[in-house]
């Protein structure tokens, strides 16, 4: 290996160590009693953002446009590790939910779309309920969990039409390499609520709509236009 190889090789460690184990930690890590009053405390901020935000796209139809410009879909269920299977199949609802309230959103040109602001918060109040969530780098079960599998595969379908992507997080860390994927790890978007958001701008001269459902076996999504 040459120097600059090497030395380059260096850096890039450097700095991944430096992610994965950063100098200074979080206020709510050092101080745990502090952790559920920061958090509140951002996500009602990033709320009030979001509703005073004019560019968000909060239209909906019933209606959609004729021309299919992308489409995907991915498995509901399957092999992830030792997961429980249950958390999985509970996963399924939380989906459902989502897609029920991204399901004919319009996204005119200029308008930005924001995962969070249109599916809303997952709380059981609103019919969510326990799956498998990623914190920490381990699974653990929690309200609302399994909705990474939308955002993914929102990201993924977003990849292939004209817009800008303002906001998206990717995965830490692949837990689960033997699950058949078949799109790259590097493509997916995380999410948790609503400060770890997907947003996307239309940079197009066309409206862009989603048509988002559920079969027994898929998820499903296209983005169609005029």
């Amino acid at each position: 290996m040459s120097q600059t190889s090497s030395s380059i090789q260096q850096t890039i460690s450097r700095h991944l160590l430096q992610y994965y184990a950063p100098k200074r930690k979080a206020l709510s890590s050092r101080f745990p009693i502090f952790k559920k009053p920061i958090i509140g405390t951002r996500r009602f901020i990033q709320n009030t953002k979001n509703r005073l935000d004019k560019t968000i796209a909060r239209q909906k139809s019933n209606t959609f446009f004729e021309c299919v410009v992308a489409r995907h879909q991915s498995v509901l269920l399957r092999k992830l590790g030792d997961s429980d299977i249950r958390l999985q199949q509970q996963k399924i609802t939380n989906l459902r939910i989502a897609a029920m309230h991204l399901n004919g959103l319009i996204i005119h040109p200029g308008q930005v779309f924001s995962l969070w602001n249109t599916v809303g918060k997952p709380c059981k109040r609103r019919g969510f309920v326990p799956g498998m969530l990623l914190a920490n780098g381990k699974v653990v079960e929690g309200v609302g969990g399994g909705l990474c599998q939308m955002s993914n595969l929102l990201h993924w379908l977003f990849l292939h039409v004209p817009v800008t992507v303002e906001e998206r997080y990717h995965h830490s860390m692949d837990v689960f390499p033997d699950s058949g994927r078949i799109l790259p790890f590097g493509s997916g978007a995380t999410i948790l609520y609503n400060f770890v958001d997907l947003k996307i701008k239309n940079v197009s001269p066309y409206p862009l709509q989603l048509k988002v459902w559920l079969t027994k076996t898929h998820l499903k999504a296209q983005i169609v236009s005029l």
